[in-house]
């Protein structure tokens, strides 16, 4: 009895402990399940983090994105824009390859201008010269026509003189003729008419004075003569050589219009000095815009060369951006078609936006 007791007893024990242990796997599946539940849901709790995350950095991905296509867009249309300038440019300031030359030109021109105006002016000083020696012709002329007349005069003087002399001498003789004897001096026996004393007569020592005066005005006549002659040379030398010398400036140079010719040359050359000033002024700004074109082009030139590189960098920016978004898109793809999976078999089917929410609470 008692052992039939102990074996109701171990049988009940047993089917205790049997129920125990059935009890215990369950609760231990039951465990691991909620275990494994548990690891599911955190594992959807950091697919919906991620997935929130990876949108984010997607939108700003793409955010950048189009602002490096809006900035390669700007950057290409400015370059453009640049590139045009810059051609433009090229040309004026090629177009203005021989300004140099023509300043160098104007210069020769001006310096030919001003040799010509000083050789007019050495010129008018010359032609002046000539009226000078021109005038001291006049005056030499008018000094021998004085000196000719006062030569004349001395001789008409003393041969006045000299024949009142002579008669003197003639009446002093016929005092001593007498009639039937012959004159001493013709020979004639007959003087039907002696000459006659006069009280007038220049004694012999004034007829010697009237002759050296007469002597004296002639030397003097033949002095002028020889000064109005050297002073003929004197204009005839300086006009040969006025009209030589003009020959390089006139044409067809006359000492009868040298004066009016010389001042239409000045008038001419001044006027074309004028002109070359005014164009060397043009030239000169010319050359000095061209150095100012010269550093607007390096300046473009530096401008274009930091834009190509900041074209290059946002373009290869934006290739690591473009590679960046579309690996981003597929690792959000990936991770919402295994999320929406886990959704349905977890949470009995929600939409991705309801995700967080939900895992939060689940």
């Amino acid at each position: 009895m008692e052992d039939t007791t102990e074996l109701e007893a171990w049988r009940t024990e047993r089917t205790s402990l049997a129920q125990a242990e059935a009890r215990r796997e369950q609760l231990l599946r039951k465990k691991s399940e909620a275990e494994s539940r548990r690891t599911v849901l955190n594992t959807m709790r950091r697919d919906a983090m991620q997935l929130q995350d990876g949108g984010q950095k997607l939108r700003r991905g793409e955010k950048q994105r189009a602002d490096l296509t809006v900035r390669q867009k700007e950057l290409a249309v400015r370059l453009v824009v640049l590139q045009e300038e810059l051609r433009s440019a090229r040309e004026t300031w090629a177009a203005g390859e021989g300004l140099a030359a023509e300043r160098e030109k104007l210069l020769s021109l001006q310096e030919q201008a001003r040799r010509k105006q000083k050789t007019v002016a050495e010129l008018e000083r010359l032609r002046e010269g000539c009226g000078e020696a021109k005038r001291a012709l006049e005056q030499a002329q008018q000094a021998y026509r004085e000196a000719g007349e006062s030569a004349a005069r001395a001789e008409e003087l003393y041969r006045r003189k000299n024949r009142a002399f002579l008669d003197e001498q003639a009446g002093v003789l016929a005092q001593s003729l007498e009639e039937g004897r012959p004159c001493p001096v013709c020979g004639s026996v007959h003087h039907p008419a002696p000459a006659q004393t006069s009280l007038h007569a220049p004694t012999e020592a004034e007829l010697e004075q009237a002759k050296q005066d007469w002597e004296a005005a002639q030397a003097e006549a033949q002095k002028k003569s020889a000064a109005a002659g050297s002073a003929g040379a004197a204009l005839q030398e300086r006009e040969r050589r006025l009209l030589a010398q003009m020959q390089e400036v006139v044409e067809a140079p006359a000492i009868e219009t040298a004066s009016r010719q010389l001042a239409a040359c000045r008038e001419e050359t001044a006027n074309i000095l004028v002109s070359l000033s005014q164009k060397l002024r043009e030239k000169e700004q010319a050359i000095a815009d061209r150095q100012k074109l010269a550093e607007l082009l390096r300046g473009k030139e530096e401008t274009i060369a930091g834009l190509t590189a900041e074209q290059d960098a946002a373009r290869d920016l934006f290739t690591r951006t473009e590679a960046a978004v579309n690996q981003l898109r597929g690792s959000i793809e990936q991770i919402e078609k295994r999320l929406r999976l886990q959704l349905q078999e977890q949470l009995g089917g929600c939409s991705i936006e309801e995700a967080s929410a939900r895992l939060e609470d689940a």
